[in-house]
């Protein structure tokens, strides 16, 4: 049960942390672009 839980909560940070770093590539993305237009 306990090794269960863990793999939970292992799956969260996970999924949690590449939401993170996707979310920061396309703020780079746009900010490039944006320097780019100008």
């Amino acid at each position: 049960l306990l090794s269960e839980e863990k793999e939970e909560h292992f799956k969260e940070k996970v999924t949690l942390l590449v939401f993170n770093i996707s979310r920061m590539l396309v703020m780079q993305v746009h900010t490039y672009t944006l320097l780019e237009t100008w």
